[in-house]
């Protein structure tokens, strides 16, 4: 009788720790497979703009597009980003003006792979410092001002949160996910 007590603790013991692996096990699949997608609209520009990635991945992707079903094909706009670039994965800089043109400042060489059907992409290096198109001059200690019309837009924390300022304040805004 102990026996049978001692095999039936066992097994109960046994399927109990498999649960627990199994649950580990999907949570690790989960968070390594599952891609984060977030949705934003930018009203100055008319246009959505979706944020993917895959956290098993080195770079996300950011997609722009004028409606919300927007995803990841030949036929839309996209850029993939590298993840490694720290707290600011890009920043675009677009004029109202001109809703077909997409300015990306690179950070460290960032961009892994880019596709244009709809939009314009204009790569710059990352020297902000002495721009003059879409920055008022300046001296080195005072703070970067867009000139009228840009809007800066940046996506950080591994697309985790889209910002955006314009020409009236030096602040970012940030932009709240379309749910």
């Amino acid at each position: 009788m102990e026996l049978v007590i001692k095999l039936i603790f066992m097994k109960n013991t046994f399927i109990t720790i498999l649960i627990i692996l199994g649950g580990i096990s999907l949570l690790i699949l989960v968070n390594t497979y599952i891609p984060r997608k977030k949705l934003y609209y930018v009203p100055q520009m008319d246009m959505y703009l979706k944020t993917i990635y895959y956290p098993k991945d080195e770079f996300g992707y950011i997609i722009f597009g004028n409606n919300r079903n927007i995803s990841i094909s030949d036929t839309v706009d996209y850029i993939a980003v590298g993840k490694q670039t720290g707290g600011v994965c890009a920043t675009i800089l677009v004029n109202p003006n001109k809703r077909n043109e997409v300015n990306f400042l690179l950070i460290f060489n960032s961009i892994y792979k880019k596709n244009q059907k709809h939009y314009k992409f204009h790569m710059m290096k990352d020297n902000v410092e002495e721009d003059t198109v879409f920055y008022e001059k300046r001296h080195l200690s005072d703070p970067l001002k867009l000139k009228k019309p840009f809007i800066n837009i940046q996506v950080n924390e591994f697309f985790e949160s889209v910002f955006i300022s314009n020409n009236k304040d030096s602040y970012l805004h940030k932009l709240e996910a379309i749910k």
